[in-house]
């Protein structure tokens, strides 16, 4: 996140100079040898820079698109799959966290079974509105998750764990159900899937990617999705908010050293480490 200091101008003119903006370093030829950390980029306003809220703090904004723009895609996945609810892993994450407060909004309000390792997770989920909560490390979890899922009508899964974990959310959802594996925290394989829930009944294995769901369609699609996301993600990004993150600050001279201290203690679940200048 930074703060513009020149423009183009024509059809990008809605960049104004002193605007606030968050910028991805993706797309092709979009900031071509160019890092996030450097003092300045030059980007496509259109396909690479993000209008921020003048009101919050730029600094706020440095995580603004990954966790955020995911959790909004996921909604808008299942809405338009026509499902009013899903089972989502790894739930205790940053993103988990902002699925579940995002999810609870009258705006939303998608029925969300979540997915963690640990009791004390299950309590900070909760603490944040969830109302299903499954802890793997519970005795038996595999039953409860898939006789909440049948109490539920859930019959879509977003997996961020792969590993035999896919295996396990495609067996107990019903059949005609979609598991979706849009990460690897266990490592890069997806085991324990079945042929014949694949075939006989006909469950879909599909891999998601935030920036494939940006891009699809035309142009106006994606400006228009892109449009809508940043308004939703916007409204939440203050303190409080459904898109917050949570940081460690350090600085160039000591990320390293703060780096391996996090990486040896809690990890990187409860905050981001953010370099400040």
């Amino acid at each position: 996140s930074g703060v513009a200091v020149a423009t183009g101008g024509g059809i990008t003119n809605w960049l104004r100079v002193g605007q606030k903006v968050g910028f991805v370093l993706a797309g092709s030829g979009s900031g071509k040898g160019q890092g996030s950390y450097s003092e300045y980029v030059s980007l496509s306003a259109i396909t690479s820079v993000f209008p921020l809220p003048a009101d919050l703090p730029v600094e706020a904004g440095c995580s603004f698109f990954v966790n955020p723009y995911t959790a909004a895609g996921i909604v808008d996945t299942a809405r338009e799959l026509g499902h009013g609810g899903f089972i989502h892993t790894g739930a205790a994450s940053q993103l988990g966290q902002m699925l579940a407060k995002l999810c609870a909004l009258p705006s939303h309000n998608m029925t969300v079974i979540h997915v963690v390792r640990r009791s004390e997770q299950a309590e900070t989920l909760k603490q944040l509105g969830a109302a299903h909560v499954v802890s793997t490390g519970e005795a038996g979890w595999e039953a409860t998750l898939g006789a909440l899922a049948k109490e539920l009508n859930i019959s879509l899964a977003f997996d961020c764990v792969a590993g035999a974990t896919t295996g396990k959310l495609v067996a107990l959802l019903p059949p005609k159900s979609t598991t979706f594996v849009y990460g690897a925290l266990s490592g890069w394989t997806v085991d324990g899937v079945a042929a014949t829930d694949l075939i006989y009944h006909q469950k879909q294995l599909k891999g998601w990617l935030l920036t494939d769901w940006i891009q699809r369609g035309g142009t106006l699609a994606v400006l228009l999705r892109i449009r809508a996301a940043s308004k939703l993600v916007n409204a939440g990004l203050g303190p409080g908010g459904w898109a917050e993150s949570r940081f460690q600050d350090t600085t160039l001279d000591n990320v390293w050293k703060d780096f391996l201290k996090q990486e040896g203690g809690g990890g990187f679940t409860d905050a981001k480490m953010r370099i400040r200048f």
